[in-house]
């Protein structure tokens, strides 16, 4: 099964480390990129294609997470290699979700979330990528 790319981008330590300590208890083939903000999760997605990204939508430095589900569907929108987008976010309103899903995520997840839910997400999602021959 190959390495999954799984970037996080959430400007919070704690949730990042809760989502590390998961992701390190799980059975997954995977290697986590994490960025405090946008602008380090622009210059990551500028080198690497993750297969799954998970996004917070408020971010510090002027990207938000919407700008980066944007980026990264304009990035790839020829490529049949699409990567999975995960919105996990504090902001939960109807028209909050709606934007997301717009703008290109595939799942959108609010705070406060379940860690082993995430985690089963995940591994749906890297399964349904192996089988596509991702």
């Amino acid at each position: 099964m190959n390495n999954h790319q799984i970037l996080l981008v959430e400007d919070q330590e704690d949730i990042r480390m809760l989502v590390r300590e998961v992701f390190e208890t799980s059975t997954l083939n995977y290697t986590l990129h994490e960025a405090g903000d946008g602008i380090h999760a622009l210059k990551l997605l500028e080198t690497m294609t993750p297969s799954i990204t998970i996004l917070d939508v408020m971010l510090p430095g002027g990207i938000t997470g919407h700008d980066l589900c944007q980026y990264i569907r304009e990035k790839h929108h020829s490529s049949q290699d699409q990567p999975c987008i995960i919105m996990l976010t504090a902001k939960g309103q109807r028209a909050d979700r709606e934007k997301g899903l717009a703008l290109g995520a595939d799942h959108y997840l609010t705070k406060p979330f379940s860690p082993i839910g995430l985690i089963g997400l995940i591994s749906d999602i890297i399964k349904a990528q192996v089988r596509m021959g991702n």
